[in-house]
């Protein structure tokens, strides 16, 4: 996992790590997502969500000295030539994960503003990595510049139950 500082907004990032046998299920997050989408009905909790979701509460806790708990969580499909509409702050989490289920190479990056909407850092997605920023950042994800489709799951932290 690394930390960048953009003048003062500290993000997190890196790939997703687990030990040899207990890799995440990618593929069965990407259907989870597929059948939440097409039937219109939230993300069911899944044994690879609870796994992803643990690794990043633990290691968030370990490596930084912050507790956190997930509060709500979302999937995403982009299309080709399809981004995500900018994303404002959100009041009911402290913190925003972007984990990447399936990702075309070189096809998007994650846009985060920070200060004004001049200035921002651009970080881009790839199987398997993860982002979390402090929710009080506007951000969004780019256009899917390839030709097939991008899955992405989106969990909400908050410090305090």
């Amino acid at each position: 996992m690394h930390k960048k500082v953009l003048n003062k907004l500290d993000f997190y990032y890196g790939d997703v790590k687990m030990p040899k046998g207990f890799e995440i299920d990618r593929v069965f997050l990407a259907i989870d997502i597929f059948k939440s989408e097409i039937c219109g009905m939230d993300l069911n909790f899944s044994r690879p969500f609870d796994m992803l979701n643990k690794y990043i509460i633990e290691y968030f806790n370990l490596n930084f000295k912050k507790p956190i708990f997930n509060s709500s969580y979302f999937g995403n499909i982009y299309y080709p030539n399809e981004s995500s509409f900018p994303i404002s702050k959100s009041n009911d989490c402290e913190y925003v994960m972007i984990y990447c289920i399936k990702i075309e190479p070189d096809s998007s990056s994650l846009r985060i503003f920070y200060e004004d909407k001049n200035n921002y850092h651009d970080e881009f997605l790839e199987d398997n990595k993860f982002i979390m920023i402090p929710s009080s950042q506007d951000y969004f994800i780019s256009h899917n510049r390839s030709s097939d489709m991008n899955i992405i799951l989106t969990i909400k932290y908050k410090t305090k139950i």
